[in-house]
């Protein structure tokens, strides 16, 4: 039950949730009800295949680090790990390629952004690692675009999107760090200390504030003062708060950073399709309950809690 919650990630149903909705809300579309599942589940089956792989590639350093992953149990065939793997690709491949071939371009885009981030981690080629979390981010945001057809748009916003998951994705491994510094792996925090870490996502956090000003007067040109202020009034709370917690609350503090991002991305979408109002409504009695039940799961399963 834990190794099957963490193979999915629940919270990253809600982080990909978050994405169609930013997609829809800026293409001004609400599309029929099998269009809506059949892109979901086209991003929700990359979940556990990159995670599958890269936990099968890991699991001697989990081993090392007491990581509970599904492969650190030694039934687990590597024709099993193959078979499972091909089974969840052939289905994306039919859902992407169906819908374009630039869909499933960039479908095997982001697998590959994906492969090489698990593989390089494992080198331990920490910049590396990096640029591939970020291209994972940029790609993510574009196999979702294409599939309701791109336009020169996408392109910043998948750059604004790929910067906001490098800065939660930074946030992450400082929840990490005292496993990652048992298993050796090369993080940032592992090699540099908590204090660098913590002055590197507020740079990759004022970058991206920087690019979000662009994006909003360039794309969405202002349209909305309650969506011109989300971005800085998450990025100012939970970087505030980071500063003042105690290092063995980090686990809770990557979940503020997740899960500003998120708001940011529903909000924009939301209030695209709705109006401010109804959007503040849906995210604060809705989406963010929904995702605080699923990153509580994550942390349960994770033995974290």
């Amino acid at each position: 039950m834990r190794n099957s919650i963490l193979l999915v990630r629940p919270f990253h149903i809600i982080h990909q949730i978050s994405i169609i909705v930013l997609v829809l809300g800026l293409k001004h579309i609400f599309p029929t009800l099998s269009d809506f599942l059949l892109v979901w589940l086209m991003v929700f089956l990359l979940m556990p295949f990159l995670f599958g792989l890269n936990d099968y590639w890991h699991r001697l350093d989990d081993q090392k680090m007491n990581r509970d992953r599904l492969f650190t149990n030694h039934h687990i065939s590597p024709n099993f790990v193959l078979m499972s793997s091909l089974s969840l690709l052939l289905i994306m491949n039919v859902i992407a390629f169906q819908r374009s071939a630039v869909t499933g371009g960039l479908l095997y885009s982001m697998i590959l952004s994906g492969l090489l981030y698990g593989y390089l981690k494992k080198k331990k080629r920490m910049l590396l690692t990096y640029l591939f979390r970020l291209l994972s981010g940029v790609t993510f945001y574009l196999v979702v675009a294409s599939y309701f057809h791109l336009t020169e748009a996408d392109v910043l916003v998948a750059l604004f999107v790929g910067f906001l998951d490098l800065y939660s994705h930074i946030a992450g491994d400082l929840r990490d760090f005292k496993k990652d510094k048992i298993g050796n792996v090369n993080t940032f925090p592992v090699r540099f200390g908590i204090n660098k870490t913590l002055i590197l996502i507020e740079s990759v956090g004022f970058f991206t504030l920087i690019n979000y000003f662009i994006f909003e007067a360039t794309i969405l040109r202002l349209h909305s003062f309650a969506t011109l202020l989300v971005l800085p009034m998450f990025l100012i709370i939970s970087i505030v708060i980071f500063w003042f917690q105690d290092s063995e609350k980090y686990k809770w503090f990557h979940a503020m950073f997740h899960g500003s991002k998120i708001s940011v991305y529903f909000m924009l979408g939301a209030s695209l399709l709705f109006t401010p109002q109804l959007s503040i409504l849906l995210l604060v009695f809705g989406f963010l309950p929904l995702w605080f039940l699923s990153y509580y799961l994550y942390l349960w399963a994770d033995h974290r809690l």
